[in-house]
């Protein structure tokens, strides 16, 4: 489990996987609807699932996507591991009106001991 603490992994897996029942649910009568995407995606990244990339990619291709699931997008992805497709997901989001005072410290923010920084552990610095 991705971002959850030791203690709260088993119910944050049952959440985000009953999540996932739910938006897939979702999707088969709207299969185009991008927060649902999106909050799938986000769900399925925070599991681990290996097959977000997939899932960003053929979000691209949806005529009408909310400025709130690009930013999703941008988390997934980051949360996924992939800091080049989060930028460009987080790019989409600020061009459709996103504002940057509204993105938090789990997306641009790292903990120095995850980039080698010697600032020592712990010490958050900017990404």
């Amino acid at each position: 489990m991705r971002g959850e603490g030791p203690g709260q992994r088993p119910r944050a897996r049952e959440a985000y996987t009953r999540a996932i029942q739910l938006f897939e649910e979702k999707l088969k009568t709207q299969p185009s609807n991008s927060d649902l995407v999106s909050s799938l995606l986000l769900c399925r990244a925070k599991c681990g699932d290996n097959g977000v990339a997939a899932g960003l990619a053929a979000m691209r291709e949806l005529p009408d996507r909310s400025v709130g699931a690009c930013y999703r997008a941008a988390v997934a992805a980051e949360v996924s591991g992939d800091r080049t497709r989060a930028l460009a997901w987080l790019e989409d989001a600020m061009n459709r009106g996103y504002a940057l005072r509204e993105i938090g410290n789990a997306f641009l923010w790292r903990r120095s001991s995850s980039r080698g920084n010697s600032a020592g552990p712990g010490a958050i610095v900017r990404a």
